[in-house]
C-alpha cells in the first residue's frame, strides 16, 4: 500500500539501479523508435494514490515512468485524469489534495515549468508527502532547492 511507499528500499534508495533497468530498457527501445509505453489511464477513486508532476515537453519519458509505478501496483494520478471541460487548475488542487504522496520528477524542463512549481508549493501547503525523482543531471533553481531540502529524493 501507498501507506509503506517511502519506505519501500527499491523506490528510494539513490544507488540503486534494479528499479529502473526494465524501464531503462523500454525508454531505449521508444528512443529507437520501436514502441511507447503508455500508461494506464489516470486512478479514480477513494484508495490512496501517488499524484505525479511533470512537465509536457518530457511526456515520452515520464509515461513510461508512470507505466512502472502502475505496474508495480501504484495508483497514480497524473494530468490525463481531467477530463475535457473541466478547470485545470481545479481539478490539479484536487488531486493534489486527495493525494498520499506527490512524486516531481525533475527535468531542465520540469524545474523551468510554472504549472509544475505551482503543483509542488500547493503540495507543499498541502502537506502532502513529496518524493523528488531526478531523472536527469538538472541545474536546481534556489528556491526550488529551498522547498525540496529535506525532502526524499531518488537521483536516476
Amino acid at each position: 500500500m501507498l501507506s509503506t511507499y517511502l519506505a519501500r528500499p527499491q523506490l528510494i534508495t539513490r544507488n540503486e539501479q534494479r528499479p529502473f533497468s526494465r524501464l531503462r530498457c523500454i525508454q531505449l527501445h521508444a528512443q529507437r523508435g520501436m514502441f511507447v509505453v503508455d500508461p494506464l489511464p489516470a486512478y479514480e477513486g477513494n484508495d490512496p494514490y501517488v499524484f505525479v508532476s511533470y512537465s509536457h515537453d518530457d511526456r515520452d519519458d515520464i509515461h513510461g515512468e508512470i507505466r512502472w509505478l502502475q505496474d508495480e501496483g501504484f495508483n497514480v494520478w497524473y494530468d490525463a485524469g481531467i477530463s475535457g471541460g473541466t478547470e485545470w487548475s481545479e481539478a490539479i488542487a484536487r488531486a493534489i489534495r486527495g493525494a498520499s504522496r506527490f512524486i516531481y520528477f525533475i527535468t531542465p524542463r520540469s524545474v523551468n515549468s510554472e504549472n509544475c512549481r505551482r503543483e509542488l508549493n500547493f503540495a507543499l501547503e498541502e502537506q502532502v508527502s513529496i518524493l523528488a525523482v531526478h531523472l536527469e543531471e538538472t541545474e536546481v533553481p534556489d528556491g526550488l532547492r529551498l522547498n525540496l531540502n529535506n525532502r526524499r529524493a531518488l537521483f536516476r
